[in-house]
């Protein structure tokens, strides 16, 4: 019993540390190649996204095989049947989401990747049988209100971006259920797990690009092979490249250390933190009146809501009372013939 208990003690104080820091790194890599990413097309003229994520996941398997040779890190493969699988699952959610983006107006491309939740929520409880309280499923509902207050704007909905963003949702939700099912399953590291399926992903995406970013497809003129690549532009790409990976292994280990949902409540406290900082570092560019009201009670209602899921995860998992079953024991204790249900 006392080895038992000393093994959750450690267990418990591990994920103490381990979880923020896979937040933390998840956040500063996502910030960072959004804006390195930007630079890079605004800088250099360099619109050739599918090039670029073919450069991304070849410089992710590049650096991963390299630090495997060296003994750096442990490589670990799932079979061939799984990579494939969950390779083109990434390739689609990431085709998806950008062919979303394409035809629909930012508004409605905010508010399509809100339904990743519900989506998973309802994957998860339909084909997993996995059980979500009454309380979850209100504080996720919560934080979907808010970041949807906060951020979405002129919603224009048409047929064919509609049906984008619907299998950009399904791809997505399923991609990052099933990845963090064979990390568990296959006892796989974040880093072990990107280095399994980069070079899957690498070739699909890497054949996309040839079909629709060169000479094949369009004109000379707008060909990836025909783009004049700079020195300092190619130090960015790189620096993209890295970014990408830290991207890549911070979500895949983030997965697999909480879960798919908890991910996207993450990514979700990045929007906010995104916006904030937004308003506050660049005063020239704040909304005035009600657009600036709506974003702070949107950004409010949404860290609330991120906030109170972290306790009832934190607290679930020491086995002590949260913050709304403290305030049932509250409400029981004023009338006590009342019982509050959650």
């Amino acid at each position: 019993m006392e080895k038992a208990d000393s093994q959750k003690a450690k267990t418990d104080s591990n994920s103490a540390v381990v979880i923020p820091f896979w937040i933390l790194t998840s956040i500063a890599s996502s910030v960072g190649i959004i804006i390195v990413n930007k630079w890079v097309v605004q800088t250099y003229d360099f619109r050739f996204v599918l090039s670029l994520t073919t450069l991304h996941f070849a410089g992710q398997l590049v650096v991963l095989e390299s630090l495997a040779f060296m003994g750096y890190t442990s490589a670990k493969r799932m079979p061939i049947k799984d990579n494939i699988i969950l390779g083109s699952a990434m390739v689609a959610s990431v085709m998806f989401m950008n062919l979303s983006l394409k035809f629909n107006s930012i508004g409605f491309y905010q508010a399509i990747k809100l339904m990743c939740i519900p989506c998973m929520v309802f994957i998860q409880t339909t084909w997993y049988q996995q059980v979500f309280s009454l309380k979850i499923r209100l504080v996720l509902a919560w934080i979907t209100i808010g970041v949807a207050i906060a951020v979405v704007t002129d919603v224009q909905v048409n047929l064919i971006g509609s049906l984008w963003g619907f299998f950009a949702v399904v791809t997505t939700a399923l991609w990052q259920i099933w990845s963090g099912q064979a990390q568990k399953a296959f006892g796989l590291t974040g880093d072990q797990f990107q280095h399994s399926i980069a070079l899957t992903v690498t070739l699909i995406i890497g054949i996309i690009a040839l079909i629709f970013e060169t000479s094949f497809i369009y004109s000379e003129q707008v060909s990836v092979f025909d783009h004049p690549f700079q020195l300092s532009e190619i130090f960015y790409i790189i620096l993209t490249c890295l970014f990408a990976m830290s991207v890549n292994i911070s979500t895949s280990n983030l997965i697999r250390v909480t879960s798919a949902i908890t991910y996207q409540v993450v990514g979700h406290a990045k929007t906010c933190l995104v916006l904030t900082f937004g308003l506050l570092l660049f005063p020239n560019d704040r909304p005035n009146g009600l657009t600036l009201a709506k974003n702070i009670l949107g950004i409010a209602t949404a860290m609330t809501g991120v906030v109170t899921y972290g306790n009832i995860q934190h607290c679930a998992k020491v086995g002590g009372p949260d913050w709304i079953e403290q305030i049932e024991i509250s409400c029981q204790s004023i009338q006590p013939d009342t019982k509050l249900v959650l």
